[in-house]
């Protein structure tokens, strides 16, 4: 017997109950199949399947300007009747260590609060006002690195300024002989593997020819490191700018920078989890950033798909009891719809073994699966009805 679709609808009408019966085993398979395997293979991740000129540009610039930015979510740490002193940084404080203890699946680096900005903002600044400290992360072995980057900013140097590349016991020497500087502050999780020092001694820090002297010097590394960096130099006037963002105005509102490994609704789950364990009375504590967004974003549109769906199928099935003018038959070409989504999505969840499905795949099965499963339920039920009346049996 050839295998074809006439031959498949001979057998099937020759033997209805056995094949009722096989496609019930096969329901029931996919069924149990997916419940238990389609979560595992849906990801919300975006990504090209190829290389295009944008992917392509973006991997020069990761290997010749030391990578990418890190993606970062925010704690909004807000209090309606304490400003921010002792008390509300003891609060951001325990916050910081309970989110450190989600381990490097949820957290990329360190975790940055309004005190800890301002501690690197006295630590990068010498106390006299005449030199400015870069903190330079640099990957594998560093000393072949500091060699190019010494010859590097002592060209960038402008006039009146001289900038050099220290390791931490330089500095520490240095330090330790001008009674201060850059050896003060908090505790960093990830020490700098190396400094930049920018000085001038007519200059100081509080002027704009330095912050511009500093700037070219920033840019000299970034160019020199590159892909050797493992974030992009972080000075002291870049300490002042991101205190001054980590707190309101009014000083009741404090943000906390988490970086994350990348944007997930799961990590986006652990912060809240933590952000809900945290808050209080006085505190209350919120997530918020790219990954947050995309994650309520994803929830809301899923909620949506479900209610639209749920609309659709009462609006067909008032449809096809119109054009039926049978409540039975308007209601097998729904279930036969379901039928095939049920196998669908069994299917999708067996080949996601292999590879991995945006969740938008649902949604896509459900649709296509109720319009193709209606409409060719309508051919088979137009077709019955044409034979019946002409006179054949049931």
């Amino acid at each position: 017997m050839r295998l074809n679709p006439e031959s498949l609808a001979n057998v099937s009408g020759r033997h209805p109950w056995r094949t009722l019966g096989a496609w019930l085993v096969v329901i029931a398979a996919m069924a149990v199949v997916s419940s238990r395997l389609l979560t595992g293979v849906l990801t919300d991740d975006i990504a090209f399947t190829n290389q295009p000129e944008s992917v392509k540009a973006q991997d020069v610039i990761d290997a010749k300007f030391g990578g990418g930015t890190r993606d970062t979510e925010f704690f909004v740490v807000s209090s309606k009747t304490q400003p921010w002193g002792p008390k509300y940084a003891a609060f951001v404080q325990q916050l910081k260590q309970d989110t450190q203890v989600l381990g490097s699946k949820d957290i990329s680096g360190p975790v940055t609060t309004y005190a800890d900005a301002l501690g690197l903002q006295q630590m990068l600044f010498t106390p006299d006002q005449h030199a400015v400290f870069l903190v330079l992360q640099i990957r594998g072995a560093p000393g072949p690195v500091i060699a190019r980057l010494s010859e590097a900013v002592a060209k960038a140097a402008p006039v009146m300024f001289d900038a050099q590349v220290l390791t931490p016991e330089q500095l520490a020497q240095l330090s330790g002989a001008a009674g201060g500087g850059a050896e003060s502050g908090p505790a960093q999780a990830d020490p700098p593997e190396a400094f930049v020092m920018v000085h001038s001694a007519a200059a100081f820090t509080n002027n704009l020819q330095f912050l511009n002297a500093v700037q070219t010097v920033e840019t000299a590394v970034t160019r020199a490191g590159g892909s050797r960096l493992a974030a992009p130099p972080y000075s002291g006037y870049d300490a002042m700018q991101q205190a001054g963002s980590l707190v309101s105005l009014d000083r009741h509102t404090t943000l906390v920078a988490v970086p994350i490994p990348k944007p997930s609704e799961a990590i986006v789950a652990d912060l809240r989890e933590v952000a809900d364990n945290a808050a209080n009375d006085t505190y209350t504590v919120q997530v918020a950033g790219q990954a947050a967004l995309f994650a309520d974003f994803m929830k809301l549109a899923e909620e949506d798909m479900r209610k639209s769906e749920s609309i659709g199928l009462v609006v067909a099935l008032i449809v096809l009891i119109v054009v039926f003018g049978s409540i039975l038959a308007a209601i097998l070409p729904l279930v036969m719809g379901l039928f095939a989504i049920a196998v669908s999505l069994g299917l999708v969840a067996l080949v996601g073994q292999l590879f991995h499905f945006n969740f938008f795949v649902e949604n896509m099965i459900t649709m296509i699966g109720l319009a193709v499963g209606i409409d060719y339920s309508l051919f088979i039920v137009s077709r019955y009805r044409e034979e019946r009346k002409k006179g054949y049996e049931k």
